[in-house]
């Protein structure tokens, strides 16, 4: 076999969905990191938004949004213990792993605005949690305190511009695009 002909097929996308889960109990919103397994294959020791890769069993329709949205919801409540509503993820970005990496995913991403408690990760796959302001999480991977992962860094610029923006909108009670 040809190993090095089989290194440059082109991998096949995983769909995915994660949620950036914004915290509106305090006087500036904080978002959700998770800390991922050193043991983990894929984005080992790196902080991350909750999320993960679509099984059959979100796929209840031909509706995509909707499967994406069940996977945020179960794969949330798998990592973290809380439980999402489905009807309030607002879905914001889909991200696409670039093609030179050897594991790529197709991720939706929603935002979901609330104050939470009780986090409460299995300590496996998910080894911790912080919530941060977007800019102190930024600081704390520059100085390598907490390393990003590409599709949390990614979401960087949006944070600021988008995401929080959003989140504070939210947090008055407008439903801005609530059903998108």
């Amino acid at each position: 076999m040809n190993d090095h002909f089989h290194a440059k097929m082109p991998s096949r996308l995983i769909p995915a969905a994660s949620v950036i889960i914004v915290n509106n109990n305090s006087v500036k919103p904080s978002v959700l990191l998770i800390h991922r397994s050193p043991e983990l294959r894929f984005h080992p020791d790196l902080w991350a938004f909750p999320g993960g890769h679509i099984d059959s069993a979100d796929r209840l329709s031909d509706n995509d949004l909707e499967t994406a949205r069940r996977c945020a919801v179960r794969e949330t409540h798998e990592e973290t213990g809380l439980q999402l509503a489905i009807e309030d993820l607002i879905y914001v970005a889909r991200w696409v792993t670039p093609p030179n990496m050897p594991r790529r995913f197709d991720s939706w991403f929603f935002l979901a605005v609330g104050s939470y408690k009780n986090v409460c990760v299995d300590g496996r796959e998910i080894v911790d949690h912080v919530w941060r302001p977007a800019s102190l999480a930024l600081l704390e991977h520059q100085h390598y305190i907490r390393r990003l992962t590409p599709p949390v860094l990614s979401f960087y610029p949006s944070w600021q511009t988008r995401i929080i923006p959003k989140a504070s909108i939210l947090t008055l009670g407008l439903t801005p695009g609530k059903n998108q």
